[in-house]
């Protein structure tokens, strides 16, 4: 039992343990020191006791060290918060950002060598201004104090200029001054421009550096040289009460404190307190964050009222509070809903002057503690507020902990790009300084602009005339200035919202009106009356002979592909489909499928596409559940055991007419699969309307006319391949429908689009990251879809053709929003396309406001009729909610986004585990239920490992009920689950391994530690691979660990490709990469075949004595890896 158990169960036990000479004691009520505890404080008294007098210790005055030294040759141990300011000062002696200006104007007889002799007075007595800085022959940082203060201010006269020119200038100097860098080796800590406006007039800037002061210094500051200046004004004596000690002496106490061994107990409280806290805040950025953090700032400033600012203290009084612990309270409560994160840490300093002898010391003392609050749901705010006060009082109990030794101690490494721990503050000014004044002028403190920003954003808290203000410190590097405004207003309406509501459940409080529902509408056009095949047949009509449909070995006019359809309508017909039928069709990409599609729409019946590489386990449930009547297939699937119970055609004899249904434009079109958390895959109903909404506009947004050339180029499967064909087919242009072979290599894929004068494409990411940009294309809208895009990507091609990302779940008709990338704006996914409509909600379906993260909610025209043969999962997907009187049926679409400065939506991540790999939505839950159907596992966990920044694969875990007792019956077990997994999971679902583990590792809060599951994964890959023995291996090892993102020491001649972080785009990657590196050729088929190291080693070898002649890039897959490419 711990130091920190012991007092916990002491205190909740009523029993006070503090030291009497020395010795243990204690006062409880009687009874309260119960026999089990007083066993526990015998078997740790020493330890007790150790803890208890280091406490009284750190509580003590600090003694004087510095004035056994001479000042000027000795080298002094720096403080802790110095350390960090040296250190940020080494890693950047250019910034700015420890900078701390101030302003003041003073009007009247002022005398600026008397106040360049006070501040040199005021230096004198405070030994931390003229102090600098040298690491020592040991590589140590160390302090040294100069002897003597002869700081000469800078003078300027610029009462000539005109008023306006004065502004001006003023501005500069402020400026100039706040972007100035100090050289902590040889620079006095303090420093400043005394400006002279015109004869009685005076602006004065002084700067100090952090390493010597802090915010509450200022005030020492600015009433001892006021106080220095009037004495030498009045040639009276320089009189101010002695200094007890000097920083220097809190620098030594503190360095020889922190290194007894008891200070291990004050971290362990820290260490409980940050168990798996979040590392980084949720506010969505308005700019990429950067390698290295970007000090540069800006403020904006914003305020309660005097009569809000008396209700909220009235209301703090009321609750027992104090008015910091009010506002910090409201400041991480707005962030809890602001964000959508129930969990945050944020930065909160304290004094740290409980000691008498430094309170009246300027130094750096002040330390930043990283307080932790969670929201937990249903909570009020009453509630909430006692809670945060009871842990901010905590906390305060171990302040003394530097900031710097709690990030050591948790392990956190250092990182450039942000601040540890947390990256936003609240800081709470100390603005009751007393009155200064210089004798024989007014003094009144400058405006100054904010230039740096120590965080991402700081909440600078401060009392004034006109109420509570707020200063809103932000990283310019981040965020804009209108996002800042929006918060900032947005706070003051929650605080509002609050005091009215205070025993209110905290989700509840509204964070926006009723008249600023976040809701981004495109054209309401209402439904269309017309079906698929009525839009279809006025093109046909309109159109007759115009090329419609073309493959690689055909080409068929609007009237051939209507006639052939028609067959096709009237064979469903007569085997018995009828309206609201379900049809599927699994065959290879050809005209031939596009044919069958309008078919199966002409027959009144849904069309269910069925990709020919999904397991046959798959395809069975499919059909199953969605009752398919007629299957439409080829010659050598007719006998398939999925069509067992189901009728087959496989060709369309010509047959005399008949009648074919009028068709409503409610009725079901299609029906496609998507992955499900249940372990098993949900079919999406869509109707004939959201697919005519779709195609309309399409045709104005994108300028599809009868002359446009549309690509065919996703998976039929696929509902990009809606998007593609209802673009061309239903509005007159062309669909070229590429093959497998075409679209699986890049050279091949590109000249297909040039060779076609391709207007319209539709490419994913990844696709088109292959591609090469500088050729000529004849786009009129190049679209990515299915996947994110990268900046880069999108800005290489944006500049030459009109670049479009387009967003949608299966449940929108393919699409919902659509927004147009240009090179000077952030990647974003637009805005609803007509007939639809989206909105943002929190997790509890309240708005939220402009700026802030929820969950996209989408209503419309294209919304799903729901999951077929699931009404469950249908009501709790699709939901009706009333806003401002108006219901709506809205999907969840379990993504985050939010609204950008310009209106534009930006996706932000997926609210549960559902993850999207190489472009494929999956469901990590349905993988670990397929686990759990083995009878031997008795828990699995899949998560996602982000192996580099543009490749992640699927890990996962499995305990057995029995566990292996060998690492061969391992092997064997991890071989069936990952067959088992192959027969029933596409292979874009397929884990890289499955790993079996003794038990799950927890964090303390009795969570899964997926960091530690990682741990286990890397450490599984080094116990199978052994060293790699010839110079090929040894390159293709490095050529692995370059594209996969896995180390390379994790890589041995038996390691497997898949097993290590690859997957099948990343095969034409490596492919590349060997024929870079060896002047090999080798095709697709030879790494599926041989994946292990030590074989494609071999092959490679094997090919540089039999050299093959180089072509162009096109690597052909097997049937069964065609789905990853999407």
């Amino acid at each position: 039992m711990s130091v920190l158990d012991i007092l916990s169960t002491a205190n909740q036990a009523g029993v006070e343990l503090y030291l009497k000479d020395g010795q243990l004691a204690y006062r409880a009520k009687k009874a309260a020191l119960s026999n089990d505890l007083k066993e526990v404080l015998k078997l740790n008294k020493k330890q007790v006791i150790d803890y208890l007098s280091f406490v009284e210790q750190l509580r003590a005055d600090v003694c004087v060290a510095s004035k056994t030294h001479e000042l000027s040759s000795t080298h002094f141990a720096l403080s802790s918060s110095q350390k960090s300011a040296f250190f940020a000062m080494q890693k950047d002696k250019a910034s700015y950002h420890l900078n701390m200006p101030m302003g003041m104007d003073l009007e009247g007889e002022f005398s600026v060598s008397v106040f360049n002799d006070a501040l040199n007075a005021l230096i004198e007595r405070h030994k931390i201004l003229k102090t600098h800085y040298v690491i020592d022959d040991s590589g140590v940082a160390k302090q040294v104090v100069k002897p003597g203060s002869d700081i000469k201010l800078r003078f300027l006269d610029i009462s000539d200029q005109t008023d306006s020119q004065k502004i001006e200038t003023l501005s500069d100097i402020e400026k100039q001054e706040s972007v100035t860098p100090f050289d902590l080796t040889c620079d006095y800590m303090v420093r400043g421009i005394v400006v002279k406006c015109a004869p009685k007039k005076h602006s004065v800037f002084i700067t100090l550096h952090h390493i010597a002061a802090d915010d509450w210094s200022i005030g020492i500051f600015k009433n001892e040289l006021s106080q220095i200046y009037n004495q030498l004004t009045n040639d009276t004596p320089v009189s101010l009460p002695d200094l007890p000690v000097q920083y220097l002496d809190y620098a030594v106490w503190q360095d020889n404190m922190f290194q007894k061994p008891s200070m291990s107990t004050q971290l362990e409280y820290w260490q409980r307190r940050l168990d798996s806290a979040p590392m980084l805040h949720s506010i969505p950025l308005d700019k990429p964050r950067g390698t290295l953090q970007n000090h540069e700032g800006s403020n904006v400033i914003n305020c309660l009222d005097i009569s809000a600012l008396n209700a909220l203290k009235s209301l703090a009084r009321s609750n027992g509070v104090t008015l910091f612990s009010m506002v910090s309270a409201l400041f991480n409560a707005f962030l809890h809903r602001y964000t959508g994160q129930d969990d945050l840490v944020i930065g909160v300093p304290v004094a740290n002057r409980d000691k008498l002898s430094v309170s009246p010391l300027v130094g750096f003392f002040v330390n930043m503690l990283p307080v932790r609050s969670t929201l937990e749901d249903g909570i009020t705010f009453a509630s909430y507020l006692k809670q945060y006060q009871d842990n901010l009082l905590s906390d305060f109990e171990y302040q003394h902990v530097p900031f710097n030794m709690i990030v050591e101690s948790l392990g956190i490494p250092g990182g450039k790009a942000h601040n540890p721990l947390f990256q936003l503050a609240i800081v709470m000014g100390n603005s009751d300084i007393g009155e200064i004044s210089f004798a024989g002028a007014t003094s009144r403190d400058r405006e100054l602009e904010g230039h740096a920003a120590k965080y991402d954003l700081a909440l600078r808290v401060g009392e004034g005339e006109e109420g509570l203000r707020f200063i809103w410190e932000y990283a310019t590097a981040l965020f804009e200035e209108a996002s800042i405004i929006r918060m900032s207003h947005y706070f003051t309406q929650f605080i509002d919202a609050v005091m009215a509501h205070m025993d209110h459940p905290v989700e509840a409080i509204p964070l926006v009106g009723s008249n600023n529902i976040n809701c981004v509408e495109a054209n309401q056009q209402g439904q269309d009356s017309q079906s698929v095949i009525d839009v279809f047949l006025h093109v046909v009509n309109s159109n007759p002979k115009r090329l419609a449909l073309c493959d690689e070995s055909s080409e068929l006019t609007y009237q051939d592909i209507h006639e052939r359809s028609n067959q096709v309508a009237y064979k469903l017909r007569t085997l018995g489909v009828k309206l609201g039928s379900v049809v599927s069709i699994e065959l290879p990409k050809s005209v031939e499928l596009f044919i069958s599609v309008l078919g199966v729409l002409k027959a009144g019946a849904a069309y269910l596409p069925i990709d020919p590489s999904l397991p046959e386990l798959r395809k069975v449930s499919m059909i199953e559940q969605s009752q398919v009547s007629v299957a439409i297939t080829s010659v050598e699937n007719e006998s398939a055991d999925h069509y067992a119970q189901v009728r087959v055609v496989t060709e369309f004899q010509a047959m005399p007419a008949r009648d074919l249904p009028n068709i409503n434009s409610a009725s079901m079109a299609y029906v496609l699969y998507t992955s499900g958390s249940t372990g098993q895959p949900k079919g999406v109903m869509i109707g004939h309307s959201g697919i005519v909404n779709l195609a309309k506009y399409q045709q104005s947004y994108f300028a599809v006319s009868p002359d446009s050339k549309v690509l065919q180029f996703a998976s039929f499967s696929f509902d990009a391949s809606v998007w593609e064909w209802c673009m061309a087919l239903l509005n007159g242009a062309c669909l070229y429908v590429c093959s497998e072979r075409t679209r699986t290599s890049p050279d091949r894929l590109t000249a297909y689009l040039q060779d076609n004068q391709i207007t319209h494409a539709t490419i994913p990411p990844s696709v088109l990251s292959s591609m090469n940009s500088s050729v000529d294309f004849h786009f009129k809208a190049l679209i990515v879809a299915g996947e994110k895009c990268s900046e880069k990507l999108a800005h290489q091609w944006c500049d030459r053709y009109p670049f479009f990302n387009a967003y949608g779940p299966t449940e929108t008709t393919v699409c919902a929003t659509v927004g147009r990338i240009s090179k000077l704006g952030n990647i974003h996914i637009g805005k609803a396309i007509d007939g639809f409509e989206v909105m943002i909600l929190d997790r509890h379906q309240n708005p939220v406001p402009d700026g802030a993260v929820g969950e996209l909610y989408i209503a419309g025209v294209g919304v799903a009729i729901g999951y077929i043969n699931n009404p469950v999962l249908t009501r709790e997907r699709f939901v009706i909610k009333e806003f401002n009187g108006i219901e709506r049926r809205l999907y969840r679409s379990g993504d985050l986004v939010r609204v950008c400065p310009d209106g534009q939506l930006e996706f932000i991540n997926r609210v549960d585990e559902q993850v999207k790999i190489r472009g494929v939505r999956i469901e990590l839950g349905e993988i670990e239920q397929q686990l759990m159907q083995n009878d031997s596992v008795r828990l699995a966990k899949a998560i996602v490992h982000n192996t580099s920044s543009d490749n992640a694969e699927i890990l996962a875990f499995v305990t057995l009920e029995n566990q292996s007792t060998s690492k061969t019956s391992s092997s064997l077990e991890q071989y069936e689950l990952e067959n088992h997994l192959s027969r029933v999971l596409p292979n874009t679902m397929l884990p890289s391994m499955v790993i079996e583990v003794e038990d799950f590792p927890l964090t303390r809060n009795g969570k899964v530690d997926t960091n530690k599951l990682i741990e286990y994964a890397q450490m599984h890959r080094l116990s199978f691979s052994s060293n790699c023995e010839t110079q090929t291996e040894l390159t293709l090892r490095d050529i692995w660990s370059e594209i996969t993102g896995t180390a390379a020491e994790q890589i041995g001649r038996n390691s497997n490709f898949y097993h290590v972080g690859g997957n099948s785009l990343l095969i034409t990657k490596m492919l590349i990469s060997i024929e870079q590196h060896f002047d090999v050729r080798l095709e697709i088929v030879d790494v599926i075949s041989k994946q292990n190291l030590a074989e494609v080693s071999t092959l490679i070898d094997a090919r540089k004595t039999s050299r093959v002649v180089k072509v162009s890039h096109d690597y052909q897959l097997e049937e069964d890896e065609m789905e990853i490419l999407l």
